[in-house]
């Protein structure tokens, strides 16, 4: 149903995107049909549906990666921290330090922690040595 933005509270919005997709688990071959969501404030001479599909592509491909990374390193989503800002606390510290340490180019980071993991004060040199500030 077609909706302003101003009825969604999206002020800024001009357009409004639904992407359907179709996934196949490998493993067990399960089907699920997912349908994703976005606004922008661009207008359509500002971005036409390729244009849109290259930005959402683009997004994702940026997220995952860094997901993946955060999740595969620290186990992020595993971590069962809940009292107060703890978890933001985590997590803009893992930010901060994913930041510094990639900062320079791409690195093993599992392996740079565990090489760390025993000498702990060899990882602070190193991230005392590192610009985290931006």
């Amino acid at each position: 149903m077609p909706c302003t933005p101003d009825q969604v509270g999206f002020f800024h919005a001009f357009q409004a995107i639904a992407i359907k997709s179709t996934c196949i688990r490998k493993r067990d071959g399960h089907t699920s049909i997912e349908t994703h969501y976005y606004l922008t404030s661009l207008t359509p001479p500002e971005a036409d549906p390729p244009r849109l599909a290259r930005l959402i592509r683009s997004h994702w491909m940026i997220e995952n990666g860094n997901h993946y990374r955060r999740d595969a390193t620290w186990d992020e989503d595993g971590c069962r921290a809940r009292k107060g800002h703890t978890t933001a606390n985590l997590a803009l510290l893992r930010g901060a330090l994913l930041g510094g340490l990639l900062r320079d180019g791409p690195i093993n980071l599992r392996a740079l922690l565990q090489a760390h993991a025993a000498r702990p004060n060899v990882a602070l040199r190193l991230l005392l040595s590192r610009d985290f500030t931006g």
